[in-house]
């Protein structure tokens, strides 16, 4: 497997595009490893497969910075938001639920994300925490998700 990471300057400050593209390709002994090593395109499910390729189109940019304290319990420091675009292929995915299925194809979403960066009770690691709305091309439904990280690199 091998991924790539691309990050370029966006059209203001503190804005950023980036591109993340993948290819993971399995020899199959007599079993599939279930290790996925690049991205699945959000909203899908991972799938074990004989190959795979990925690329993720995204633009990132703060939105706000309120400053916001609660006391003790809650400091916010900056709201942000990413556009994505994912695309992938796949060929002989599998997935196990809740009958096993064998697929080959394009697999495609985009959508937006909205998060906050904050502290919560004073830690000093910061917490971010978000909703992910999206449209899955390949499946045509429309998902949310709820997005959490805590970040330790300090």
């Amino acid at each position: 497997s091998f991924r790539l990471n691309l990050f370029f300057p966006g059209l203001y400050r503190h804005h950023h595009f980036f591109v993340i593209t993948g290819f993971q390709k399995q020899i199959k002994g007599r079993y599939y490893l279930p290790y996925i090593r690049i991205n699945f395109p959000r909203g899908y499910t991972e799938r074990i497969s004989d190959t795979f390729s990925s690329m993720s189109l995204n633009y990132s940019f703060p939105f706000s910075y309120p400053d916001l304290t609660l006391g003790p319990i809650l400091y916010i420091k900056r709201l942000r938001a990413n556009m994505f675009y994912d695309l992938g292929y796949g060929k002989n995915m599998r997935l196990f639920d809740p009958e096993p299925t064998v697929m080959s194809g394009y697999l495609g979403s985009f959508g937006t994300e909205v998060s906050a960066d904050f502290h919560t009770l004073r830690i000093i690691f910061p917490l971010s925490a978000g909703i992910r709305v999206g449209y899955m091309t390949s499946d045509q439904k429309v998902y949310a998700e709820f997005m959490m990280q805590l970040n330790t690199n300090l």
